[in-house]
Order: C-alpha cells, then sequence, then structure tokens
C-alpha cells in the first residue's frame, strides 16, 4: 500500500546517503593520504559537514585532485539530495488522510468497536441509527471503521452529520495488517464487525474473505494479549456469512461448536428462514424486523394519545415499540415452566406500560 512504499522509499533514500558519505569519504582519503594523512572517519565527518552545508572549515583538501573531488561531491549532493526529499514529499502527498490516521480514545470510560469487511452492500444509515439509538444508552460508544480504501461519499456525508461526527472515525487499512489493526486498537476493542457482501454472485469467496479477517483479527488479540483474550470480557465477534454451510470453517473442533464470543449470522438461513414463517403466519416477517428494531417513543410525538391508538396507524406504531432485550431473570424463576416465565414478565411489563401511559389493562 502507500504507507509501505513510503517507507521503502525512505529507506532506499537513506541508504543512498550512506553510500555516498561512504564513497566520497573513501576518494578523499585517498587523494589526500600524500599530503594530508587522517582517518576514515575523519573523512566521513568532512562530507557528513559538507553536505549538510555547515562547512566548519576545520578539514579541508590541499590537493588539486582533491579540490575537484571536493566539488563533484558537492555538485551530486546538492542535485541529488533535493530530488528525492522531493519524491519522498510528493509520494507523502498522494497517501490519504485515513491511511496516516489513527484511533486514539478521548477518554478511559470510551468503549469503541471495530468494522471491517465489505460495507458495500450494507445500509450505513440504518446500521448506525441502531448502534447509537438513544433507547440503547450508548453514550460512551465510538464506531472505528476499518477499509482498504478511502470512503465513500454517502460515508463522508454521514461522518461530518452533527449526530455522528464525534462517534464515527475511518481507517484506511486492512484487517489482514497488524500495523492496521493497531491503529484501530482493535486489541481494546469491546466488539468487532465483520460485514459481508450479501449480494455477491461467489457467495463462497466472500465467506472465506470473511472468515480469513475473523482469523486475523483473533491472531492479533491473542498474539498482543495472550492472557486477557480468554477472559468473559473479551472482545465479542459479530460477522456474517452468506451460507451456512461455510460455518465449519468457524468451528473449534470437530464438533462444530463456535467460540462463546463468535456470533455469526448466517443470511441465507436467515433469510429463508423469515420467508417460511410469513408463508405459514403472514405478517410474521413485519413482526420479527419490528421487534429487532429500534423506534423512537410513538406516543410521546402524538398529541392525541387516546385517538392514536384507536386508529390502525396507532395500533402499529404501539407495536412497533415493543422491542428485543436481554436481561438477567431473579432466581426464583429457577425451575419454572417457559410459558409460565413469559405470562409473568409479559404481564409485568404490561402493567408497568399501562401505567406510564395512563392506560387502563382493559
Amino acid at each position: 500500500n502507500s504507507d509501505d512504499s513510503v517507507n521503502r522509499f525512505l529507506a532506499e533514500m537513506t541508504l543512498a546517503i550512506i553510500v555516498m558519505i561512504l564513497f566520497f569519504a573513501a576518494i578523499m582519503q585517498f587523494l589526500e593520504k600524500s599530503v594530508r594523512p587522517a582517518d576514515f572517519h575523519t573523512w566521513m565527518y568532512y562530507i557528513w559537514v559538507t553536505i549538510a552545508t555547515v562547512g566548519y572549515g576545520d578539514i579541508v583538501p590541499y590537493t588539486t585532485l582533491g579540490r575537484f573531488a571536493a566539488m563533484a561531491m558537492i555538485a551530486f549532493a546538492v542535485i541529488t539530495i533535493p530530488k528525492m526529499t522531493n519524491e519522498l514529499i510528493e509520494m507523502m502527498s498522494l497517501q490519504s488522510v485515513y491511511a496516516r490516521a489513527s484511533y486514539s480514545p478521548k477518554s478511559q470510560f470510551i468503549n469503541h468497536i471495530v468494522i471491517c469487511g465489505d460495507l458495500s452492500s450494507t445500509s450505513l444509515r440504518d446500521f448506525f441509527e441502531e448502534l447509537f439509538h438513544e433507547d440503547h444508552v450508548n453514550t460512551d460508544l465510538h464506531a472505528v471503521i476499518l477499509l482498504p480504501h478511502p470512503p465513500s461519499v454517502e460515508l463522508q456525508l454521514m461522518m461530518r452529520n452533527p449526530k455522528y461526527i464525534l462517534s464515527i472515525s475511518y481507517l484506511e487499512g486492512s484487517a489482514l495488517s497488524d500495523h492496521d489493526l493497531r491503529r484501530a486498537k482493535v486489541d481494546t476493542a469491546v466488539a468487532v464487525f465483520v460485514m459481508t457482501n450479501k449480494f455477491s454472485i461467489y457467495p463462497d469467496e466472500e465467506d472465506a474473505k470473511s472468515v480469513l479477517l475473523n482469523l486475523s483479527v483473533r491472531r492479533f488479540m491473542s498474539k498482543v494479549s495472550p492472557y486477557s483474550f480468554a477472559i468473559e470480557d473479551s472482545a465479542v465477534f459479530c460477522m456474517q456469512i452468506i451460507r451456512p454451510e461455510n460455518l465449519r470453517h468457524l468451528a473449534v473442533d470437530d464438533s462444530k461448536e463456535l467460540e462463546e464470543n463468535c456470533l455469526v449470522v448466517c443470511l441465507n438461513e436467515i433469510k429463508m428462514g423469515i420467508l417460511a414463517k410469513a408463508l405459514l403466519y403472514p405478517g410474521a416477517s413485519t413482526l420479527i424486523m419490528n421487534l429487532i428494531t429500534s423506534f423512537s417513543d410513538y406516543h410521546d410525538r402524538d398529541k392525541n394519545k387516546e385517538e392514536a391508538l384507536g386508529s390502525w396507524v396507532g395500533e402499529y406504531g404501539h407495536g412497533c415499540e415493543w422491542e428485543i432485550y436481554t436481561t438477567e431473570l431473579s432466581e426464583i424463576f429457577c425451575g419454572g415452566r417457559f410459558c409460565e416465565i413469559s405470562a409473568a414478565v409479559y404481564k409485568k411489563s404490561l402493567e408497568w406500560y399501562c401505567s406510564h401511559y395512563k392506560f387502563s389493562m382493559s
């Protein structure tokens, strides 16, 4: 990439200057040995001071050939060094600002996630609206996007949105590079999202890329934090794959069991499952999507709440307010049947909802 080319040219420039100093120091020592014998490192000092245009005058050539060699050395340095410097500056100017950037948390209380893979088929607006929705209370969450190309126009406009300007950072790099993973602070991230191109005509290749990115990040984290990688609060890996058959590449052993902190979404499996449920139970797909999508409070925006609930639009908005969350239940529920526990939790939630909005349970 561009970063490697800059480092390579800088190393070539340094090597060229060192070779020039050694070469002209040997020439000056040979030409001046009959008049002014001096050590090799002394002539190295003379060449360095002359190239730096300092010229202290404590060492000067006395022979005619030595003076001509010094003139040739000065001319060569004046032409070569500025030329190489200009090429280096031009090469650095071509480098993207996102390729030089790195993530640095503004506070120790800020948690961040890393998003990599392919975002071309992902609705970024829906993704970030859900990620930073007010219901999730993610005020201390930051998203770091790591992709091997500059951001798209859509993503640039989104990052300039006042709603996300302090919550999204973009880094140009590859999740296969340890240097870029270190720039994104992957070892301290609370979650890593590996996205895929769900519209690809080569699903196996896309799944192979996702699996490779997952393994690369895991290898880096195990190398950076070999003792903390296996603890319970390690980063959660959320990745997408297209075909469920490719889950075997993520299995820990022959039992095809995934690691506890690895959450895999099989797009084809979910898509076919929702279609099947929609055939058996019309409206099931809409119900599922509304349950897993966060909506702002519908009734707080409506001036006439009771009138809104009487219409189908109000009923639909009322249903959109229900969402799925995970919570820890009390120990008193141990040994209870699922239907009984679900009914008790539903009744308690409904009581709170009606008291909150001043509605009756009739």
